[in-house]
């Protein structure tokens, strides 16, 4: 069997080829554009609900502060006890001492991977805060979150955990 080629096949195959390349590239393009617009949704509202958590804490509103995680969340604090559900997360944050406050309460993202409903957040968590009559006291330590997105788009945690405070640098 003879075998020949045009040019004119030659480049109609080569045009074809290049033209499904050029659309997948466009539709990956389309993708990645949609997940970076989709990532910066996720982190507006991360930080939305973050505030939300800091301002609670600084009120001393242990029901605000709950309301940042979803019924069945589970914390990590320092001392690895697990608190899991909204009441026991509840029952955590309620203040136990009144004598001591938190003056000003602030969550830094050092880090944000969002995958779908899902987003894994590390930082950096400073706080003031006073006992009694004692000047107030700087601390800081580092926090790992896994947020999830409610059918309303906002974003609640669903594992809190971080660190004990550590001296700052």
């Amino acid at each position: 069997m003879k075998r020949w080629t045009s040019p004119a096949l030659c480049l109609l195959s080569l045009l074809c080829v290049c033209g499904s390349l050029q659309a997948q590239g466009e539709a990956d393009s389309a993708a990645a554009t949609a997940g970076i617009a989709d990532s910066a949704v996720a982190a507006a509202g991360i930080a939305q609900s973050a505030s939300a958590f800091s301002r609670a804490l600084e009120r001393g509103d242990a029901a605000g502060m709950a309301d940042q995680y979803v019924a069945d969340a589970t914390l990590v604090p320092p001392n690895g006890r697990l608190v899991t559900g909204r009441e026991a997360i509840l029952a955590f944050w309620t203040p136990r001492n009144p004598e001591f406050r938190t003056l000003a309460h602030s969550l830094t993202t050092d880090r944000l991977e969002v995958s779908g409903e899902v987003a894994v957040e590390v930082g950096t968590w400073r706080q003031e805060a006073q006992l009694r009559d004692e000047p107030p006291r700087q601390s800081a330590g580092r926090y790992l979150v896994v947020w999830r997105r409610q059918p309303d788009g906002a974003w609640k945690m669903q594992f809190d955990s971080w660190t004990a405070p550590f001296p700052e640098d």
